[in-house]
């Protein structure tokens, strides 16, 4: 057996596993019954779907030059991917399109009451509050806590 025979077989192997990783990421997107479980049906299975059918596609090509562009579209897609599905949970839980009976530790419900309570103040002073600044107001208190959160631990440790 050859090192081309080997390599074509790795490559079939390959791109039959990620066109079923990536079907099953479809299916999971339409079938599954709440955001989160969406989101991550569209980012886990998906990513290795695609990892596996571009590694099949590098290893039948065998181009230094293919291998090279393909390696740029596994780096972009592993930087964008989580982002994304970051931004659709974060959209979700503003929009209220999540159950909270699904989730066991909500994170985010006492930042987002902080805010609300915020612009409830300012707008009681006569102010307009759009959502933006809601969203700029809970991102200074989570900046907020987080500085308090490092304060504390130099204390602790001095």
């Amino acid at each position: 057996m050859t090192w081309e025979n080997f390599a074509d077989g790795a490559a079939a192997v390959c791109l039959l596993l990620g066109a079923f990783l990536t079907f099953a990421a479809g299916v999971g997107v339409l079938r599954f019954p709440d955001l989160f479980a969406r989101m991550h049906a569209a980012t886990k299975p998906q990513v290795l779907g695609l990892l596996l059918m571009l590694s099949a596609e590098a290893l039948r090509v065998r181009s230094w030059s293919v291998v090279g562009l393909l390696f740029l579209v596994v780096v972009f897609q592993l930087l964008t991917a989580p982002v994304a599905a970051h931004m659709v949970g974060r959209a979700g839980m503003r929009t209220h399109q999540i159950d909270n009976d699904f989730l066991t530790v909500n994170e985010l419900a006492e930042d987002q009451e902080h805010a609300r309570r915020e612009a409830r103040a300012v707008e009681s002073k006569g102010l307009q509050v759009s959502d933006d600044v809601a969203v700029q107001l809970e991102s200074r208190l989570r900046a907020l806590r987080k500085a308090q959160a490092q304060d504390s631990s130099l204390r602790q440790d001095d």
